[in-house]
């Protein structure tokens, strides 16, 4: 019996369990308002117990908290009930109702329970035995005695311990024995519902694979009636292909010397255009180097106009600067002048003063014809720098116009050149395609050739085929019949289903297999190592029996055995009817 079947069992005695602790309870709370002992404590205490064990119940079930609580709640109402019964002859005789009580805490199964409720029964006399001996025994404390109860509740607790154990595992074998059963009996009819669909499934292929026989049969009369209206066919276009070849083999003759003759010209024309473009990359380069010259020399011009630009404007404030000497020395001249009237003011006294004036006057007319030369050389210097300053930018605009000419020629000459060797890449295109269609004429020549002896070849073939597919009808008719008759054999053969254990030899390894279904020529098997058809091996029987056998099939740990010396097993002595 499983566990859950154990908790099925539970759950029948949960009523029980709650019955008893309510009758229990009843019988406290009478005796105690009877016996006028404590009736109140005694009643809260005798509602309270039961009502918790129910609670866990409902919330719970048979769960262990439930059973280790009403077993607890069922020693403590004993214990109530030796209680009220405190102060008669009868309250030691009241203490026999521990050992029936710990014996229904017994009907869990349970052997925690029993512990749980020994414990409390325990716990009751050794506390009260000291706290309150009246409410245990009738003539106060008695050790003794509770040593005594103690042995015995102890050996009844390991007694019940044991039986509960053992009662589990013994339903639980039950169970499973019982599940083994009912899963033989399911595995059985299973067995032989595949067995009845195997067979039903077996008679379809075998009727099928008959009428598959008779079709191919059919076919095959068609077949070689068409071979032989094709081979008459193939001859003669096997003759046709033969005179097709010849012709072809001249028409290529001429094609390959056409080709030669094409392949030579393209190739003197490549090797012209490839000189053109030498010459003209050649002048390319002349071009690009006359191009960076002219720029040199824009670059030069550039820097001169700059330069003489620079004299002009030098020249300039050399004219700006005699400007104002002269007015310097103008100014000195008027003061001389001036002096040389005071000096004759002053008579005798400005007579030194005088000759001073005069020399300054002197010095300041001097600088005044120099000022005036150094003007004239100053103004030629200009004349000349303005015209220089023309001629450098008439220059710089000439070499612009050269440099733009000449990168403009650069221009055409490299599109000239792309042009040039566009020209000779296609002229080596067309020489290299004139070569291949040379070798193309050569290669058709040669297939043609070839083509005429593989048509004389198929000629020769299509004799050879007449002969053959003569030779291919009687083998087929030799399959048909050899296939027809193993058909009738197997149609003949009886299988047994069965189940019995069998080894596999294999490679010199012995595998344990399942014996599903023998017949006089075979039998199918379950489990061992995965074999492909055609294998073969050694098949051995439970009894010792061994015979060769070949894998016929093998799919989903499965495989089917080919026992052509005959398969010797009882279970064939009293086949009646499953037909292979």
């Amino acid at each position: 019996m499983t566990e859950s079947s154990l908790d099925r069992l539970r759950l029948a005695f949960l009523p029980v369990m709650l019955g008893a602790l309510g009758v229990l309870a009843a019988i406290v709370t009478t005796l105690a308002w009877w016996r006028d002992v404590m009736p109140v404590p005694v009643t809260v205490l005798a509602v309270l117990l039961p009502g918790a064990a129910l609670a866990a119940a409902r919330q719970h079930g048979a769960t262990a908290i439930t059973r280790h609580l009403s077993s607890a709640s069922l020693m403590m109402l004993v214990g109530l009930l030796v209680l009220a019964s405190s102060g008669t002859h009868l309250q030691i005789d009241v203490h026999m109702v521990f050992f029936a009580a710990l014996a229904v805490a017994a009907g869990w199964c349970c052997w925690s329970s029993i512990l749980v409720a020994a414990g409390v029964v325990a716990v009751h006399h050794l506390a009260l035995n000291v706290l309150y001996p009246a409410a245990v025994f009738p003539n106060g404390a008695e050790y003794l005695r509770v040593v005594l109860h103690a042995v015995v509740l102890v050996t009844e607790a390991a007694a019940l311990v044991l039986a509960a154990r053992q009662l589990a595992k013994a339903l639980a074998s039950a169970e499973a024995a019982t599940r083994q059963a009912a899963d033989s009996v399911l595995a059985q009819r299973r067995a032989e519902a595949a067995a009845g669909q195997d067979r039903n499934l077996e008679a379809h292929r075998q009727r099928r694979l008959g009428e598959v026989v008779a079709e191919f049969r059919d076919a095959l009369v068609e077949i070689e009636h068409k071979v032989e209206r094709e081979t008459g066919g193939m001859r003669e276009t096997a003759l046709a292909l033969s005179g097709v070849a010849e012709r072809s083999s001249r028409q290529a003759a001429a094609s390959e010397a056409t080709a030669s003759a094409t392949a030579q010209n393209v190739l003197s024309v490549s090797a012209g255009a490839e000189e053109l473009s030498a010459s003209i990359s050649d002048i390319a380069g002349q071009t690009e180097r006359a191009r960076e010259f002219i720029a040199h020399m824009t670059e030069i011009a550039r820097t001169t106009n700059d330069e003489v630009e620079q004299l002009a404007v030098v020249a300039d404030r050399i004219g700006t600067v005699m400007g104002l000497i002269k007015s310097v020395a103008d100014q000195t001249n008027l003061l001389a002048l001036n002096a040389t009237i005071e000096a004759a003011r002053a008579g005798a006294a400005g007579r030194g003063f005088a000759v001073v004036a005069s020399e300054v006057k002197a010095l300041s007319g001097q600088t005044m014809r120099a000022a005036d030369e150094i003007v004239s050389q100053v103004e030629a210097i200009q004349a000349s720098t303005r015209r220089t300053v023309g001629s450098v930018h008439a220059m710089a605009s000439a070499t612009q116009e050269v440099n733009a000419l000449t990168t403009s020629i650069a221009v055409s000459v490299d599109q000239q050149r792309a042009a040039t060797q566009e020209i000779s890449r296609t002229v080596a295109q067309v020489a290299e395609g004139s070569s291949e269609a040379h070798a193309g004429a050569v290669s058709v020549s040669r297939a043609t050739q070839e083509t005429r002896r593989h048509a004389d070849g198929a000629l020769s073939a299509s004799e050879s085929l007449k002969v053959v597919a003569a030779d291919l009808a009687a083998s087929v008719g030799l399959f048909v019949q050899r296939v027809t008759t193993d058909l009738e054999e197997r149609r003949g053969n009886v299988r047994v289903a069965v189940d019995e254990a069998g080894f596999l030899h294999v490679g010199g390894r012995r595998h344990p297999v399942r014996l599903v279904e023998v017949s006089s020529h075979g039998a199918r098997i379950a489990g061992g190592p995965l074999l492909a058809p055609g294998d073969k091996v050694e098949f051995e029987t439970a009894g010792g029996a061994r015979m060769p056998a070949t894998i016929a099939w093998g799919e989903g740990g499965a495989a089917g055995l080919d026992v052509r010396v005959g398969l010797r097993h009882p279970a064939l002595g009293g086949a009646t009817g499953l037909a292979a």
